[in-house]
């Protein structure tokens, strides 16, 4: 399951500096008979059995392919449904938030006054996209109930010849011996885009120290970090065109040009 337009905010919030706030009390998972969206189109209600199951997530993993993700350590089981074709589930806060939602694996056709059942690891909620395996796996351990960490005191800008795992392991910047360094930048606020994500872009150009003594290479990608060195890699991604960078040469981002889509 993906990340809601709610968490999508709360994500890029805390990266633009504002405290995630307490995790949430419980997390309930509930069945949608279609594509719920941050509207909970679909949901089940009824009142002829449980409509929704208190559910406990696993500590996450992170994958290159999908991010971090954790699943459900509970079974979770529906009775006494009315009759309903079931394609969709959320998992809901405790103050009647939406998430995550997504689709089931397969279709869920419940006869009247029948029901669904899940077993553990059945239900894997994301957090994936161009995020870090460290914003990822603190998202998803608030949610199961752990402190997020504090938001990042400034957003450095790094570059990189070869393209970064989420882990940050196989990111390669040029050397500071060469009149390289990471630049502090900021973002506009965030810009919610149905359809889209929520849209963070660069308030203001962002330009690099010029090259000298050895060439920079092949610019591939860029990473954000919360530190000018070391540091927690938040997100990374390939730039548009990459760039040969040669001694007595640059690299710059105009502004709006540095863009992270949180969905």
């Amino acid at each position: 399951m993906a990340l809601s337009g709610y968490m999508q905010g709360k994500i890029a919030g805390w990266l633009t500096g504002t405290a995630m706030g307490a995790s949430p009390a419980s997390l309930t998972f509930h069945l949608a008979t279609q594509d719920p969206t941050d509207a909970g189109l679909g949901i089940i209600t009824n009142a002829g059995g449980p409509h929704n199951n208190t559910i406990a997530l696993s500590a996450p993993v992170t994958n290159e392919a999908e991010g971090a993700k954790a699943s459900n350590t509970n079974p979770l089981s529906f009775t006494g449904l009315a009759a309903a074709t079931v394609t969709h589930g959320a998992i809901y806060d405790d103050l009647g938030n939406i998430l995550m939602y997504g689709p089931l694996d397969v279709p869920i056709t419940i006869n009247a006054g029948g029901g669904a059942s899940f077993s553990p690891s059945d239900v894997n909620a994301v957090a994936g996209g161009f995020l870090s395996q460290y914003v990822g796996e603190a998202v998803l351990n608030w949610l199961a109930g752990t402190a997020m960490p504090a938001p990042p005191a400034g957003l450095y800008c790094a570059l990189s010849t070869t393209t970064p795992k989420r882990d940050a392991s196989t990111i390669t910047e040029p050397q500071a011996t060469d009149n390289y360094a990471r630049k502090l930048f900021s973002f506009n606020a965030p810009a919610p885009t149905p359809g889209i994500g929520t849209v963070l872009k660069s308030s203001a150009d962002i330009v690099f120290n010029v090259c000298n003594t050895n060439a920079w290479g092949v610019i591939s990608h860029i990473a954000v970090f919360d530190a000018a060195s070391a540091g927690n890699m938040l997100f990374s991604g390939p730039v548009a065109v990459p760039s040969q960078v040669a001694i007595s040469e640059s690299f710059g981002i105009a502004a709006d040009g540095l863009t992270l889509v949180v969905k």
